[in-house]
């Protein structure tokens, strides 16, 4: 089968991605990809999928699967961990509004200081009057 080379560059980063688990990395990634795209699903491995996935990606038009290769859409969860740390991080940036009348909940036993409270459930300092 001869492959321009443009293609067969992507084929190449897709199978090195497909390799490190950086594309489809697992086989629920692989069924999910296929349902997309409607293709057979009847495999029991990544690498009982991948004829029918490459057979497929050289089938698409180099410009869409540059594109979704470069924006990681069937990459899995592990992409996800960056927005995931932007958002605990958001979450230890957000301020809560001063209050001098502020109260441990009926739940902490009365040994429990405000402050000790504080830094267990609230780890953005507060700024007291």
């Amino acid at each position: 089968m001869d492959v321009a080379p443009e293609r067969k560059a992507l084929l190449v980063a897709a199978a090195e991605k497909f390799q490190d688990k950086s594309f489809l990395p697992t086989v629920g990634d692989v069924r999910n990809f296929c349902g997309v795209y409607g293709i057979d699903g009847s495999f029991d491995s990544r690498a009982g999928a991948a004829p029918k996935v490459f057979r497929f990606l050289a089938s698409m038009s180099v410009e869409e699967m540059a594109r979704m290769l470069d924006r990681g859409v069937f990459s899995g969860p592990a992409r996800l961990g960056p927005i995931a740390d932007a958002m605990r991080d958001a979450g230890r940036e957000r301020s809560r509004p001063a209050s001098s009348k502020v109260e441990a909940p009926a739940e902490c036993p009365a040994s429990t200081t405000l402050a000790a409270w504080r830094q267990l459930f609230w780890p953005v300092q507060l700024a007291m009057d």
